[in-house]
Formats: C-alpha cells, structure tokens, sequence
C-alpha cells in the first residue's frame, strides 16, 4: 500500500487527536531537479493533518458527522531536500480548539531506507474550521473541545487570535526604492486553469468540496512556473508564506491559479498567489485563496544560484514589490535575532 495511517499509543483523547502518515516517494513525486516535488509535500501534510482532525471531530458514536475545511496554512519553511526513494513520515497532532476552529500542528521526516537515517525536513501549522454538510451547502458548526493545560491553552489561544489577525496577506508600510530595470513582472506571470474532479473533492455527503492539499499543490505548481520564467533555471520552494483560504471550491468549479513575481533579492524571488473559482453554470466567480512562496534558484550543479532582479511596470506592481520588499527585510530582522 502507499499510505499508511495509525494511531500512536496515547491517551484516548489524545490518540484520537494525531494520525501518523508514511509514504514512499516515488519517481512521479519528483520535480525538474530529481528532488520531491514542494507540491507533493504540502499536500501530505494537508493529508496527515485532516486525518487527525477529522478523528477529533468525530470520535466513535458521533451522532452527526462534522466535516473541516481547510482555512490557514501558517509559514513554514523547507529545512532539507526530500529525496526520491525515501520514506516520508509526516506525524500530525491537533494543538488547540477554539469553538468552530482546529489547530494540528505536522511534523515531516525523511527516511534514507538505505543508510537508516532520518531528519526534520518541514513543520507546519494548519487550521481548520468544522462545518456541518446539508443538500448544497455547508453550515458553521462547532468543535470538540480539546483539554489542556492552563499555560497550553493560554498559548494556543494566543496563536489563534494571532493567526485570525492574518486571514489576509499583510499590507505593511513599504515606500523603498524600486528598480528601473530587469525583467517585467508581466514577462513571468503564469496562469493554471483547472476543474474540480471527484477525485480532487473530500468524502462529505452531497456537498464535494476539494481539499486543501490539492489546491495548495497547484498553488506550488502555479509558483514554480512564474519563478522559473524569471530565473530560466530550476527553482525549488525555499519556503511558504501564510496561505490563506477564503472559501471552498467546489466540485465542477473551474478553477484559476495566478502566480505573479512580487520581490526578488540577490538569492530568492517572492510570488503572490491568487486563486479564483467560477461557478461555469451560473458564471459566478469569486476569489477562494491567496498566498505567498518563496523560491531560490538551482544551477546546473544543484548549487542555489542568482536570481534576476524583477521589473515593475505598473502601478500595481510597484506597491507589491514594496510590500514584498518589506517583508523581506521583515524576514531577515527576524532571523537576525
């Protein structure tokens, strides 16, 4: 079998709380540089943290089902390479409820089936949010209660209110200086249209809406492209800004995904991803996701490389780059300390 899911020996409720996933990385998870594709990782971490948030929402003898849609994805970064013939584990934990919200914290390792040897290669912080299924639509509903310690339960409250604070990208106050030449931001933009098949939709009664990890997959997948028509060489994701999920695409809904170029520094180039889904029936259209990645070019020896500066032509263009531009030096403060 490919996947493999079970519980670890805790308490009930505490047990009942996780889901442990292990997955075989095979040669159609790679990307250009031979190395698993960052796509194929978010996804499994949206895998392994729905499994152990559906099992809090719905413990034995749950009288009706409770369903989780995807809402945040917090930055996180890609700490290592996972490899090609190498064992994922992605270990998922639910942290915190609020009343009608889940937080699961994934922890991923990679295993090398032929030394023996393990690393951390991701962390991630997911929420979601519980919603009853009816004949067309969902209804807000609320969740199991998680029990905690007072000093954990003060700390989780505090990464709620923080994460609630970010539903959208941050505008910060950004007036640096912009570049008069490069390559023109319009030059890299890419666009990837596709429909919401059965097979892209979670198991939830009469109401198929698509999972997260499969939009945070093409998210990855849009990123990648705007980032390689900047650099012209293979690129992998360095890191994952918040993403955030406004709303759920549904099956049948065709769905847009536009990457554009916002930053680029001497080693990393930033691009804004927006993701819109049309109701093609009723031709109803409205915007589900937004997020940021960060990308770092490879040469040809693997070897991370220079990043062409962007040009911003527009209006529009140049406040994304000051925004982009701040929030790099935001980053850098940051590690700095």
């Amino acid at each position: 079998l490919k996947f493999c899911c079970h519980l670890v020996g805790f308490s009930p409720e505490a047990a009942m709380a996780q889901s442990t996933v292990q997955r075989l990385m095979l040669a159609d998870d790679a990307n250009p540089a031979g190395n698993v594709h960052g796509g194929t990782i978010l996804k499994e971490i949206e895998n392994a943290g729905y499994i152990a948030a559906m099992r809090h929402c719905n413990p034995e003898g749950t009288a009706e089902p409770t369903h989780l849609v995807l809402a945040q994805v917090e930055l996180m970064d890609f700490r290592a390479p996972m490899h090609i013939g190498e064992v994922a584990k992605l270990d998922a934990h639910v942290t915190f409820t609020s009343e009608r919200s889940i937080e699961v914290l994934v922890n991923v390792s990679s295993e090398n089936l032929l030394k023996g040897a393990w690393r951390s290669t991701n962390q991630a912080r997911l929420w979601y949010v519980a919603v009853t299924a009816s004949e067309d639509s969902y209804a807000s509903a609320k969740v199991p209660q998680l029990t905690l310690s007072e000093e954990e339960a003060r700390a989780g409250r505090q990464r709620y209110e923080a994460q609630r604070a970010r539903r959208s990208i941050e505008q910060v106050p950004a007036d640096g200086a912009v570049p008069t030449e490069g390559i023109p931001v319009s030059s890299c933009r890419a666009v990837l249209t596709q429909v919401v098949l059965p097979s892209d939709c979670a198991i939830s009664g009469s109401v198929q809406v698509c999972r997260g990890g499969v939009v945070l997959k093409s998210i990855d997948n849009a990123a990648g492209v705007a980032a390689v028509r900047l650099c012209r060489s293979n690129v992998v994701t360095a890191s994952i800004g918040d993403v955030h999920l406004l709303g759920p695409c549904k099956n049948g809904e065709v769905v847009e995904v536009t990457a554009v170029p916002t930053f680029s520094s001497k080693r990393s180039v930033e691009i804004r991803v927006d993701v819109t889904a049309e109701n093609v029936i009723t031709a109803d259209k409205r915007k589900v996701c937004s997020a940021l990645l960060m990308f770092v070019a490879l040469d040809s020896a693997g070897r991370v490389g220079d990043v062409p500066p962007i040009f911003p032509e527009s209006e529009e263009e140049v406040a994304l780059y000051r925004q982009g531009q701040a929030r790099y030096q935001a980053r850098r403060g940051t590690r700095a300390k």
